[in-house]
């Protein structure tokens, strides 16, 4: 496992909990991931259920 998947697991599992705590539902929240550093192969398989795009100067 990638050290950015496991990154994005961990928050993922911590946005969980907290819309346990707050009584949110867990499909009202989007998590966007962003990086300057990362290729774009690295995002992909790390988490995307949806890509939508990147943007480069």
């Amino acid at each position: 496992m990638s050290l950015l998947k496991k990154n994005i697991d961990e928050v993922t599992e911590r946005i969980k909990q907290k819309c346990l705590d707050s009584d949110r539902n867990i499909s009202e929240i989007t998590l966007v991931a962003v990086s300057k550093l990362n290729p774009i192969e690295a995002i992909k398989e790390g988490c995307c259920i949806r890509f939508i795009g990147f943007w480069r100067k």
